[in-house]
């Protein structure tokens, strides 16, 4: 059997209700050399049954005790045959033509490592919500991503599995934005490549929304102590180190606005201005500010604008 071009790599635990339609989008793609591996990460719901559904020889299927997504998505990146290999969540979709384009680019720039594209927020009946600014940025990126995550999942990309003899793997010792600490150790290294199309369609749902921010603040300046450690990148971003960590806490100030809890706002917003002032007009932190002084009721008719969601997500 000829080796595929391309790994696609579902993990999956408990999501029986969505996982037919993310394996429904990759097996229509435009593009179809590629091999499907499913790791099923201990679901006790009918996973399996509504895997076992799909006759293509592609699927490739592999059962582990619960240990995290984490664990699970290294575990696929193990067993992947494919010189390009591509993530998507067990609850996302995409569009068809997402592989076909994101492969082209790296089948054309062999300098590029990794390639993006746009989101779009679909709620749990499949149904659209709104798009998701694109950011376009090439090449080193690691200023721009070292300050937000700009890729927003980890269902957009398209990576060179070479790559991650330099980058590894997913750190299974964090449990939030495992995506963007991915992402942020690949920007170190290689450059990237934006496709301005949304290609990804990312599920709003319960059990996807988690509201423990404190682990969103754990998680998010670990990741950020970690980059700024490291040898190669000290001296080329050192400069930038007050300005990411205050973007962290603008970050979770956005996060407990959604939550409406008001004085986390206010505090998270004071310890951004506290390290790098400069944030009030390098951001909309001001605007999340003002806006914990509204009540519940006008934040939720606010949230129904798309003008107010586009501003909040924006820098």
């Amino acid at each position: 059997m000829q080796t595929p071009k391309v790994s696609v790599i579902i993990t999956t635990y408990n999501r029986a209700e969505f996982i037919g339609d993310t394996i429904k989008s990759v097996l229509t793609q435009t593009y179809q050399d590629f091999e499907l591996i499913i790791i099923d990460d201990g679901s006790t719901d009918n996973t399996k049954s509504i895997i076992d559904k799909f006759n293509d020889k592609r699927i490739i299927y592999y059962y582990q005790d619960n240990k995290g997504q984490n664990p699970a998505r290294n575990k696929g990146m193990e067993l992947s045959n494919g010189d390009y290999i591509a993530h998507i969540d067990s609850d996302d979709t995409w569009k068809n033509t997402k592989l076909e384009k994101q492969v082209k680019i790296l089948d054309k720039f062999k300098e590029i490592g990794l390639v993006y594209c746009g989101t779009k927020l679909i709620d749990s009946k499949g149904r659209f919500i709104r798009n998701l600014k694109i950011y376009d940025y090439n090449g080193f990126v690691l200023e721009q991503l070292i300050m937000f995550n700009f890729l927003y999942n980890g269902s957009n990309t398209l990576f060179r599995k070479s790559c991650l003899e330099k980058i590894e793997c997913f750190d299974e010792s964090i449990d939030r934005m495992t995506d963007w600490e991915f992402y942020l150790k690949f920007s170190i290294f290689y450059k990237f490549y934006c496709v301005p199309d949304y290609l990804v369609f990312y599920r709003i749902h319960d059990t996807n929304m988690s509201v423990n921010y404190k682990k969103y603040e754990k998680n998010g300046f670990k990741i950020l102590y970690k980059v700024f450690k490291r040898v190669s990148v000290k001296n080329s971003i050192k400069h930038l180190k007050p300005l990411a960590y205050a973007m962290r806490y603008r970050f979770l100030a956005h996060r407990c606005l959604d939550l409406n809890s008001s004085k986390e706002i206010r505090k998270y917003v004071i310890k951004a201005f506290k390290i790098c002032p400069s944030i009030l007009y390098k951001s909309n932190i001001a605007l999340i500010f003002i806006l914990s002084f509204c009540s519940k009721w006008v934040l939720n008719a606010l949230r129904k604008s798309r003008k107010y969601t586009y501003n909040l997500n924006c820098k």
